[in-house]
């Protein structure tokens, strides 16, 4: 099924709140590591926040490409998904 006008609208939002999560935990983690050390930065909670923001990032590609849903789904009529594809989806998304 094909997302709504405002679905998508507010994915895309929620994509642009991952990315910026994204580029504050990159930042945070290099201040922690200037300030206070390599195991600070590693164990912050602002590092991991990226890390799963990330994981959100891709889940919202993959609602705003019906296609790669489609995909990583296995939906009956669509062509399989290459192994190579899908373990590089898998990984991001973890």
């Amino acid at each position: 099924p094909v997302p709504s006008s405002e679905l998508q609208l507010l994915v895309k939002i929620l994509a642009c709140f991952e990315v910026l999560a994204i580029m504050f935990s990159h930042r945070m983690c290099i201040y922690t590591y200037q300030t206070q050390g390599a195991s600070a930065a590693y164990f912050s909670s602002f590092t991991r926040a990226g890390e799963f923001a990330v994981g959100g990032l891709v889940a919202c590609c993959l609602h705003l490409w019906p296609w790669s849903y489609a995909l990583l789904t296995r939906s009956p009529g669509r062509s399989p998904m290459r192994s190579l594809h899908r373990i590089a989806l898998e990984i991001a998304s973890s």
